[in-house]
């Protein structure tokens, strides 16, 4: 899959612009601009993106909870609170975290109005961690803000289920 980074887009820029910016203004102007988007987006705003290309928003869905073959709830295991009890010693190698939430928040790209061909070839990744060890990346600000207060995810739209 091919990732546009920060450096390609200014390349881009550079070569359409002809201008004599410097990469580090550039990187900057960029990380404000995706700082200020992504903090309305976490606030419940939806994003609008130009040229018609979707929206981007946070929405909440209810969690689909399966039965395996003998009838008991079969439920997605929480592999980063499983691996950082298990690495502080305080759950057993064989245990698991469970989610057990009847609802969970994604960031969704919405193509609804979306005038672009060849637009499902596209892929919408939010950064973790903006390319560093860090808690500053999109996602891990966005679950920080859902899970420090039970009612922070009841400002997201609830996802209506498509009946087929």
């Amino acid at each position: 899959m091919l990732q546009v980074r920060t450096k390609d887009s200014y390349e881009y820029y550079k070569e359409k612009n002809k201008s004599e910016i410097l990469y580090s203004v550039y990187k900057d102007i960029i990380d404000v601009l995706n700082f200020k988007v992504t903090s309305e987006i976490i606030k419940g705003e939806k994003f609008v993106m130009p040229y018609r290309l979707g929206q981007i928003y946070a929405v909440r869905a209810d969690r689909a909870f399966k039965l395996n073959k003998l009838g008991k709830p079969k439920m997605l295991i929480d592999f980063g609170n499983t691996n950082k009890l298990k690495k502080e010693g305080k759950l057993a190698k064989d245990k698991f975290v469970y989610y057990t939430s009847p609802e969970y928040c994604f960031i969704k790209w919405s193509l609804a109005g979306a005038r672009v061909s060849g637009i499902f070839a596209y892929v919408f990744k939010p950064s973790k961690t903006n390319g560093v060890e860090s808690k500053v990346g999109f996602m891990n600000r966005f679950y920080s803000f859902v899970n420090s207060n039970e009612l922070n995810s009841l400002i997201y739209p609830k996802e209506k289920k498509k009946i087929k």
